[in-house]
């Protein structure tokens, strides 16, 4: 298999931005729904997590959903008939081992290995209140999902014909690229919905006027937690809804080591680790001691700080009901997407310079180039995990596309341009200038 160019940028390839997979308004109406949701939360009580937790994901995943099968063409679409051919029930039965014995090995890392046995009460709370109805209605779905695809032999067909031991003429590639995209899931989810249940029990319990009125800018802290319970929301969305049938399905799973590594080590249990014995840039100074005495400063800096989270909080947003990691579910090229590649990596990675400040230290200099040596490094992370998903999303001839559009009409090739155009300007007025002074 050839390698993708990457480095096509030729005019006819960016002459337009490619149709993105979600739309704008639909997932702010998505947030909307949310935020009407947890307002509710807080006012009753509530306390099971594993309801809560269900009520703030179908507060997201319902309206989105809802919205794109009345405006938009994504989706599989067409009447649910029964077509009782002996083929049919066959495939829909492998299917259906394919997809249980898909649950079953996830549940049994859950149960097996300690890590997963200790974070995964969430996943195993969501699954107690789910899994009846799950269990059916999935003989319809996908008996729904089957007259509807094109290829009816997918990927939990083959693993359902692997379970039952029919292994001939098997694609392994399909297995694989099964194996790796529950391997996702099954990382992520547990880590995703504790933290979920964990950030809505704060946010859903939490003394607001207290915190606004403890110090000049806890509003700032309020809104930060705020921001971060919008990412983890739509981020524990994404993870649980990989549906053929709302087009949120996984088309493929990053296949290289570099990819899934600089991935893993951003996350819990790695980056634990990785943050205390190799890139701890934190001193304990934070941008509001830095600026104590500087109101004017002080509120700019907060404000820089607000819109990074905020952005942050966006670019998943912007997904909709199709974020997750390590994962093709569609190429996305609206909303902040449509002047970066990466606004969340650029956002995180903003606000950690904004709030942690290493390059100042009590300590002295040496001490704020050392920690701020630390940032860069986790920042190369950052920039690895960006390129290794280009590297991926680069088979698709969609993001190649997108990327040579954003070459030429993103933030940066904006800002290249507007530096020139200043230039010009600049360097026209001073030869005016010299040409006046000659006549003089």
């Amino acid at each position: 298999m050839s390698s993708p160019d990457m480095t096509d940028g030729s005019p006819s390839q960016a002459s337009s931005r490619p149709h993105s997979i979600s739309t704008t308004w639909i997932n702010l109406t998505g947030l909307c729904s949310f935020a009407i949701a947890l307002l509710i939360l807080r006012s009753t009580a509530i306390s099971d997590a594993g309801y809560r937790n269900a009520i703030l994901m179908g507060a997201i995943a319902l309206p989105i959903i809802l919205l794109e099968r009345i405006f938009t063409t994504v989706g599989l679409r067409g009447r649910f008939e029964f077509c009782w051919t002996r083929g049919k029930i066959l495939r829909v039965a492998t299917k259906l081992v394919g997809v249980l014995a898909s649950w079953l090995l996830v549940l049994g890392v859950f149960w097996v290995f300690p890590y997963f046995r200790e974070h995964s009460e969430s996943v195993l709370r969501l699954v107690s209140r789910l899994w009846l109805p799950a269990f059916i209605l999935a003989p319809f779905y996908i008996w729904y999902v089957d007259e509807l695809v094109t290829e009816k032999k997918d990927e939990y067909w083959t693993v359902g014909r692997l379970v039952l031991g029919q292994w001939y003429q098997m694609d392994k590639n399909v297995v694989v690229n099964h194996l790796r995209e529950w391997a996702v899931k099954l990382f992520f989810l547990q880590f995703i919905l504790q933290v979920l249940t964990e950030r809505s029990a704060y946010w859903l319990t939490a003394d607001f006027q207290q915190i606004i009125t403890s110090h000049p800018f806890g509003f700032l802290d309020v809104f930060t937690e705020t921001m971060y319970l919008v990412d983890i929301g739509f981020g524990a969305v994404g993870y649980l809804l990989t549906l053929r049938l709302f087009d949120t399905h996984v088309r493929t799973t990053e296949p290289t080591v570099l990819g899934w590594l600089v991935c893993l080590m951003c996350y819990p249990p790695f980056f634990g680790a990785i943050d205390q014995n190799f890139l701890q840039y934190n001193d304990n100074l934070y941008w509001s001691q830095w600026l104590g005495g500087y109101a004017p400063l002080q509120k700019f800096w907060a404000a820089l700080i607000a819109v990074s989270v905020a952005a942050y909080a966006l670019a998943t947003v912007q997904f909709g009901i199709r974020f997750g990691n390590l994962s093709h579910r569609g190429i996305i090229t609206n909303g902040l997407y449509g002047w970066l590649k990466h606004p969340a990596y650029v956002a995180k990675n903003a606000s950690w310079w904004l709030i942690s400040i290493p390059f100042v230290s009590t300590s002295g200099v040496s001490e704020a180039v050392r920690l701020s040596l630390m940032l860069i490094m986790l920042n190369t992370i950052y920039y690895l995990r960006a390129k290794t998903e280009e590297r991926h999303l680069s088979w698709d001839p969609t993001y190649l596309q997108y990327s040579a559009w954003i070459r030429q009409h993103g933030l940066w090739a904006q800002m290249k341009y507007g530096y020139f155009a200043v230039a010009e300007v600049v360097t026209n007025l001073f030869k005016r200038w010299c040409r006046l002074r000659q006549r003089q």
